[in-house]
């Protein structure tokens, strides 16, 4: 789906993923795996209801961890969720973007 070229992935994450292909277009992945590469950077996502299961198998042992999210959201993204107590007043109105 998505992937750069890296070294080998440290660790993946494993749950729904929510993500954007491009803009105004997000895909769910209910059962997904996020694979970060050794430096900490998106590698790639993989949908696991799309793979056969020897092949899910065989790639679990790529990583260092598998952390299992399975019951939450993975949401990738440069997201600053914080906010300023001045910022408030704009709150709904796009000036605060």
């Amino acid at each position: 789906i998505f992937k750069m070229t890296t070294t080998k992935a440290k660790f993946a994450l494993l749950g729904t993923i929510i993500h954007s292909l491009k803009f105004g277009e997000i895909e769910l992945i209910e059962k997904g795996l996020l694979v970060y590469n050794g430096n900490g950077i998106i590698d790639k996502v993989l949908d696991l209801s799309k793979l056969p299961p020897d092949h899910i198998k065989s790639i679990s042992s790529e990583f260092e961890s598998i952390v299992d999210y399975k019951d939450k959201f993975i949401i990738p993204g440069f997201v600053d969720a914080h906010c300023h107590a001045p910022q408030y007043v704009f709150a709904g109105t796009g000036m605060d973007l």
